[in-house]
């Protein structure tokens, strides 16, 4: 397993921790997401998605977050669906 850090947690890690979950909402309003499917339909597609950019400010500064899955292809069979189902306007009964 690889993992990525971006922003580090200065200080008291229990404080940065606590003051995300009662600030959350005073600078940014909304929760993103973005992913990127590399290779789909082979026998060993790539799905990467998280809140973070492919940026120096996003690496080094930012509190983000990042997924990449290899060689799920139910994962990578189901991704484009669950993006098309969420952007579809709400039906009424």
């Amino acid at each position: 397993m690889q993992t990525a850090v971006g922003a580090k947690i200065r200080g008291d890690a229990l404080y940065g921790w606590l003051h995300e979950q009662t600030h959350f909402g005073t600078h940014v309003r909304y929760v993103h997401d973005k992913f990127m499917l590399i290779d789909p339909l082979s026998n060993d597609p790539i799905v990467i998605t998280g809140s973070a950019n492919f940026s120096a400010a996003s690496t080094k500064y930012n509190d983000e977050n990042m997924l990449v899955i290899r060689g799920n292809t139910r994962v990578a069979d189901n991704l484009p669906w669950r993006v098309y189902a969420s952007i579809q306007p709400p039906r009424l009964p």
